[in-house]
């Protein structure tokens, strides 16, 4: 086993700072990886030059989520991709067994002194300091060039009350928070070994987060009782130490492993929902120019249904592409907004939309097969565009296999099942999908009120299809469920207003055109909506 001291670690000429989760090559530039794929090589590096079976790493670094072999020969893949080890001489391959890591003695000062990589080892095990200096210094002279994600570190949550033997418990939320926001390719997320040194620290927030280098850290405390146990949790912006969100959670103590797998789930969505809208509101104020492939993403999220907002927004995701060509991200946010295009009627050529939709989502799973956003968008496309049902469940499953978190995919589950006419699964995913992510986006009341239409839930559907209308004003998709949930309700006079709504704002609207694409997989289904809708007024 490596001692604490023993902080970096050379492999192949790329420093890895085991403390910090980094690598560092010759020139003093970060090189990104993966938080999972770093997780991976830390274990390995805890135990250098032993043997680690598939079985070993799989346990530590994904604990009791049930993941495939193929997730940890991903991130073995990433690590000898970042270290540039493609003769796999740093991390060799033990057939039938797994995985050893092969590399010199860590970098200790006094014996590297003429080497440059020797003098950051010492700056960072010695002078923390200058590992915060290092830190700004980074961010501030990095290339404009590089791909940035919203950082993010959790650290050890303090124990409230004499019961310290809850300390396993609270160790294993936080474990639990991490390996969930793990998930989420569009965050950069600190292993809990490198936040667990911080444990009691007493250092201020915007140290701890200059020596991680995150932007923002999750803290909180853990108090149990004889009968419940109760989490409190904050996240603060380390740049100010402002608070951007506060939750108490409150759970009967029955099943501890249970609780602690819902509620790090819960807790891992809410995040992801503040912290990017945080990072989005900031990329926001830039100019383009300014901002790194990453901002550029971000700031091209959750467009307006539009021609324009949808084409400025493959615009930004174009300028991403080419400040970092295979961020996958980029590519499978492009494919879902050529895809809305095509949906929505809004692109001048609809087949060279939909023909580019497809090309985005295949270069996205070109570039990352284990990426839950490409499945989804493949997903989409399946479902519009081909009405492929089995496929796109197939697609939409394996994305909800790789991150079971993502409460954007209930509700896409959710509207599927809608479509395949099984209402009773549908329905149960929007409700997992309003509890994962309780302060979710608007666009939930319009795939649910659709969900709760088809399930012949007419209240329901209204409530949820009004909150929609709130924000997606001109939305002729939403005043469809409005005239179908009204119309099997025998109110015929607020359907038929609808349909004019839509008349007056699309007086081409046709049935046969402009719902080309509403696929119901039970044919005799989407004839009784059609029939709705002629009834209010809709012409074929």
């Amino acid at each position: 086993m490596l001692g604490e001291h023993e902080d970096i670690l050379e492999l192949g000429g790329i420093a890895f700072d085991r403390r910090r989760g980094v690598l560092t090559s010759h020139d003093g530039g970060t090189i990104p990886l993966r938080p999972q794929s770093v997780l991976v090589l830390n274990a390995l590096a805890n135990r250098r030059g032993q043997p680690v079976s598939k079985d070993e790493l799989i346990s530590e670094v994904w604990g009791s989520v049930n993941v495939t072999d193929e997730s940890l020969v991903q991130c073995i893949a990433d690590i000898r991709r970042a270290i540039g080890d493609s003769e796999h001489k740093v991390i060799q391959t033990l057939p039938k067994v797994g995985y050893r890591l092969v590399a010199p003695t860590p970098a200790h000062a006094g014996k590297r002194t003429k080497s440059k990589l020797g003098y950051i080892g010492l700056a960072i095990a010695v002078l923390p300091v200058l590992a915060i200096l290092a830190a700004v210094l980074s961010d501030v002279f990095s290339s404009p060039q590089t791909e940035r994600k919203p950082s993010i570190a959790v650290l050890p949550f303090n124990i409230l009350g004499d019961d310290t033997d809850q300390a396993y418990f609270a160790d294993g939320i936080v474990k639990a928070i991490t390996t969930n926001l793990s998930r989420f390719e569009g965050l950069f997320v600190v292993s809990s070994f490198s936040a667990f040194q911080y444990r009691e620290s007493g250092d201020p927030p915007d140290q701890i987060a200059a020596a991680l280098g995150v932007r923002y850290l999750l803290s909180g405390d853990v108090q149990t009782g004889p009968d419940q146990i109760i989490i409190n949790a904050q996240l603060t912006n380390a740049a100010d130490g402002g608070s951007l969100w506060s939750e108490n959670y409150t759970a009967p103590r029955t099943d501890v492993f249970k609780l602690q797998e819902e509620l790090s789930g819960r807790i891992a969505s809410t995040l992801v929902e503040r912290v990017e809208t945080a990072t989005s509101q900031w990329a926001r104020t830039r100019t383009a120019g300014d901002l790194t492939a990453y901002e550029l993403v971000l700031r091209s999220e959750s467009p307006k249904i539009e021609r324009d907002a949808l084409n400025e927004a493959i615009a930004l995701l174009d300028h991403a592409i080419a400040l970092s060509p295979e961020m996958t991200l980029a590519h499978s946010l492009k494919a879902q907004n050529y895809l809305l295009l095509w949906r929505h009627s809004l692109a001048s050529d609809l087949d060279e939309a939909l023909h580019q939709a497809r090309i985005s989502a295949a270069r996205a799973i070109e570039l990352d097969n284990n990426s839950y956003q490409a499945y989804h968008v493949l997903s989409q496309i399946d479902l519009y565009a081909d009405q492929d049902h089995a496929q796109a469940l197939a697609n939409l499953t394996r994305a909800l296999e790789i991150n079971p978190n993502e409460a954007d995919l209930m509700v896409r589950m959710a509207t599927l099942l809608g479509f395949m006419d099984r209402d009773a699964e549908a329905i149960l995913w929007i409700k997992k999908a309003y509890r994962q992510n309780p302060l979710h986006p608007v666009w939930y009341h319009w795939n649910s009120a659709f969900v709760y239409a088809v399930a012949d839930e007419e209240e329901e559907s209204i409530v949820a299809s009004k909150k929609a209308l709130a924000v997606y004003a001109s939305s002729a998709s939403i005043r469809r469920i409005l005239i179908a949930a009204h119309g099997k309700l025998g109110e015929w006079e607020q359907a038929e207003a609808y349909a004019a709504e839509i008349l007056a704002q699309f007086p081409e609207f046709r049935l046969t055109t402009h719902m080309r694409n509403s696929p119901f997989q039970n044919q005799a289904e989407k004839e009784r909506y059609w029939e709705l809708f002629r009834k209010a007024g809709l012409p074929d």
